[in-house]
């Protein structure tokens, strides 16, 4: 009787191995399924994430490319024979203007220098003109120079008038606008000078 009871302690063990046997690979298959659903969506995002690389490569390849053919129309332009008689053309109109440059550089330092010379004059002259008011007995005396040559402009001013009326007279109209017309511009003239002194 004894052995009945062994035999169903050793089927019972054998049995409980197999299902621990079967626990254990169901767990080691849930594991491996976990980590072939792990590494099939990493595979996935990293399918993803080279396609996207790719495609972003492929996008810069085009651009590249179509940079590439732009600068060749360019460089074909610029070699063509056209472009290069332009060239030539633009480059004389240049050499031209930079020697036009250089020659009025050169009359504006001559201007200048002109220039400094009658700044010298200009001084030389207001320095004997302030000698000679001195000479003349300052500023008083210039004053009375200045009411004398009043007193005559204005003095010639009226023989002038009286001398215009009567030679108005025995003119014909037309003679007497055109003169009248140079005498008033002499009149003036005169008082422009005049009052200068």
């Amino acid at each position: 009787m004894n052995r009945p009871h062994s035999r169903r302690s050793d089927g019972s063990e054998a049995e409980q191995e197999r299902l621990q046997e079967v626990n254990e690979l169901k767990m080691e298959l849930a594991k491996l399924q976990q980590s072939y659903r792990t590494k099939a969506s990493g595979s996935k995002s990293f399918s993803e994430e080279a396609q996207n690389a790719i495609r972003k490569q492929k996008q810069a390849i085009r651009q590249l490319q179509r940079e590439e053919e732009e600068l060749l129309k360019e460089l074909n332009l610029a070699r063509s024979t056209q472009n290069q008689l332009k060239d030539k053309s633009t480059v004389g109109k240049l050499r031209t203007l930079k020697d036009k440059e250089e020659e009025n550089l050169a009359k504006i330092e001559d201007e200048k220098e002109k220039i400094k010379n009658f700044d010298l004059q200009i001084k030389k002259m207001e320095k004997a003109k302030r000698d000679q008011h001195k000479n003349m007995g300052g500023v008083h005396m210039s004053q009375q120079v200045q009411v004398a040559a009043k007193k005559q402009v204005a003095v010639l001013e009226n023989r002038l008038d009286q001398a215009l009326k009567r030679s108005t007279l025995s003119w014909p109209i037309t003679k007497r606008r055109g003169n009248l017309l140079t005498i008033c511009d002499k009149k003036k003239s005169f008082s422009r000078i005049s009052s200068r002194s």
